[in-house]
């Protein structure tokens, strides 16, 4: 018998809400399962969140050996997701002209979490 459901059968739709709560509940709701946004995107973002892409810090925190754990583009620091996305100078500019792109002002974010909850209130922008 299913957990899931209450006939006793399994559904898809079933295992998605439970995902889906479990998800928004230990993500403080941040991250929206959009059906305009491809899943490959939703699912980078969403392991991005949890620090859970393969970034130098991970795969050494795994025993693969790194020789170089600077960051590719500002050379300051060994590469985790915060950094990748929110920390180096080359994001930064990135995330700049996408923010110019849609007429809003540069702001400094501090976590990813930051970015996809200021994304998530632009309400129907269209260039979103």
């Amino acid at each position: 018998m299913s957990i899931l459901s209450h006939d006793g059968n399994f559904y898809v739709r079933d295992l998605r809400s439970l995902i889906d709560f479990l998800v928004s509940k230990s993500m403080l709701n941040v991250i929206i399962w959009l059906q305009i946004v491809p899943l490959k995107v939703i699912g980078f973002i969403w392991r991005a969140c949890i620090n859970r892409i393969p970034t130098d810090v991970a795969l050494v925190r795994r025993g693969v050996s790194i020789q170089n754990m600077g960051c590719s583009w500002c050379d300051m620091r060994s590469k985790d997701s915060k950094h990748i996305f929110v920390g180096c100078a080359f994001a930064q500019e990135v995330l700049s002209q996408i923010l110019r792109w849609f007429h809003i002002p540069f702001q400094v974010f501090e976590s990813i979490y930051e970015i996809i909850s200021f994304a998530a209130d632009w309400g129907n922008c269209p260039k979103k």
